[in-house]
C-alpha cells in the first residue's frame, strides 16, 4: 500500500504512462521492499513545479514488497527526488523512477537523507547505464553461499547481454546478479567437475534461470559469446548444474545443465536472474567432485534420475560385480549417509535410497569390496 503523505496537485493516474497533446507526460515511481514489510516509516519526497509552483509530495510503502504511482510532468520543469530514512534496515528499500518502461533513476547503495536526483522533463528516457557485470561477486567453490540481492532496480539493466551473447534466456537480461563462479586455484587436486544447485529461499520461491561463461584466465565483461551453460525453463524449484544433464535447457526443459570441468586459475562468470524481476533470495549448495571419469566413458558411475527426490538408480561401471560401499558427502564434506549395495549376477545397478537426506547438493563415492575407489558423481536431491 502506498501512502501519499500529504495532498497537493499532483496528477496521480492508474493508466499507463502517455504522452498527452506533446506537452505533458507520466513518470511511475515504484517502490519495493524486499523483505515484504514496507519501508518502516522511510519516504521519498517528490518535489516538482508542475503548477507553476514548487511543491512537494511524500510517498512511502506502508506494506507489502511493491507499489506504484503516476506523477505528471510539463516539457520543461523540474522532477526532484529526495530520501528520507525513518528505518534502521533501509537495504531493504529500493525505488525507481521510469518513464516509458525505461529507468531515468534508480536508488543504490548507501540510501542516504539526501537530494538524489534533479530531472528537467522533456518527456523522453535517459536509461541509467550499469556496469553489473563487473561488479561480479567472487563465490568460493568449496562453501555454501545464501545470497540475497534485495534491491530488483539496481540489478540486470540490460547493458551486459544481447543477441549474440545472452545464449537460451530469450528475454535478455533481467533482474539478476554476476558472480565470479569460483576460484579454482584453491581446489586441490587441479582438477574437478563441478556441478550446484540454486535453491529458492522457501519464503520466497521464484522462478530462477542461469548462464555461465568461460572458462577465462580473468573476467571479462560483457561476455563476448554464448554461454556454456544456459538454463532456462520455468518453475520455481531448484535449478543448477546436474550429473551430466544437457548443456542447454529452454521454457520446457527441467532446469539442470551439466557440470563443469575445473582447471587450475580457470574463471567462470554466472548470471542468475529472476523471471519475474522480484528480489534475489536463494541458496547457492556445491558440489566439487574429484578424480572424475571422462562423462562420455562407459567406466563411470552415473545416477538415475537425478536430480531425485526419495530414490535414484546407481549404475556402475561395466565389468562390476560384488558388494561396494557407497558413501555421501554434503557439500561441506560431511559423511551423511552410508549403504553397502550388492549386485545381483549380470547387473550393475542398484537402488539407492534417499529418504534421510535433506534437500540439497551431495558428493556420492563408490569403492569396492577391497576399499578401492570406483567413481564419484554428484548428487542433487529435492
Amino acid at each position: 500500500m502506498v501512502q501519499r503523505r500529504f495532498a497537493f496537485a499532483f496528477v496521480l493516474l492508474c493508466s499507463a504512462a502517455k504522452v498527452l497533446h506533446g506537452q505533458h507526460c507520466f513518470y511511475t515511481l515504484r517502490m519495493f521492499a524486499a523483505d515484504g514489510n514496507g519501508w518502516g516509516g522511510s519516504y521519498v519526497t517528490v518535489g516538482t513545479n508542475y503548477t507553476g509552483e514548487w511543491e512537494e509530495a511524500e510517498f512511502t510503502l506502508e506494506q507489502g514488497s511493491f507499489e506504484e504511482v503516476q506523477i505528471a510532468a510539463n516539457v520543461g520543469q523540474t522532477l526532484a527526488l529526495y530520501f528520507t530514512s525513518n528505518a534502521s534496515e533501509v537495504e531493504n528499500i529500493a525505488f525507481e523512477l521510469v518513464l516509458f518502461d525505461e529507468p531515468v533513476y534508480q536508488s543504490t547503495l548507501p540510501l542516504e537523507d539526501a537530494l538524489l536526483f534533479a530531472h528537467v522533463s522533456n518527456c523522453l528516457p535517459e536509461p541509467v547505464p550499469q556496469t553489473d557485470c563487473w561488479q561480479a561477486t567472487y563465490l568460493d567453490a568449496l562453501s555454501q553461499h545464501t545470497l540475497s540481492w534485495d534491491h530488483p532496480v539496481f540489478t540486470g539493466s540490460g547493458s551486459d547481454l544481447s543477441p549474440s551473447n545472452q545464449g537460451c534466456l530469450e528475454q535478455g537480461e533481467q533482474n539478476g546478479v554476476w558472480a565470479v563462479l569460483f576460484d579454482p586455484s584453491q581446489l586441490e587436486p587441479i582438477t574437478a567437475l563441478y556441478a550446484f544447485a540454486i535453491v529458492p529461499d522457501p519464503d520466497f520461491p521464484a522462478d530462477y534461470d542461469l548462464a555461465i561463461w568461460g572458462p577465462m584466465a580473468q573476467l571479462s565483461c560483457p561476455p563476448s559469446g554464448p554461454p556454456i551453460r544456459c538454463s532456462y525453463a520455468t518453475g520455481t524449484g531448484s535449478t543448477g548444474l546436474a550429473a551430466f544433464s544437457d548443456e542447454e535447457q529452454d521454457v520446457d526443459g527441467d532446469g539442470w545443465v551439466s557440470p563443469i570441468l575445473l582447471n587450475e586459475w580457470d574463471h567462470y562468470l554466472l548470471y542468475i536472474s529472476r523471471k519475474d524481476n522480484g528480489p534475489l533470495n536463494f541458496t547457492i549448495q556445491p558440489s566439487v567432485i574429484t578424480g572424475i571419469a571422462d562423462p562420455t566413458s562407459n567406466q563411470r558411475i552415473t545416477l538415475h534420475p537425478n536430480p531425485a527426490t526419495e530414490r535414484c538408480t546407481l549404475t556402475l561401471p561395466h565389468g562390476s560385480q560384488g558388494t561396494h560401499q557407497v558413501h555421501v558427502h554434503d557439500a561441506a564434506g560431511r559423511r551423511v549417509m552410508h549403504q553397502t549395495l550388492t549386485l545381483a549376477t549380470g547387473s550393475r545397478s542398484a537402488e539407492l535410497d534417499l529418504h534421510s537426506l535433506q534437500a540439497g547438493a551431495y558428493v556420492v563415492h563408490l569403492r569396492d569390496a577391497q576399499g578401492q575407489a570406483v567413481g564419484s558423481t554428484s548428487l542433487l536431491k529435492h
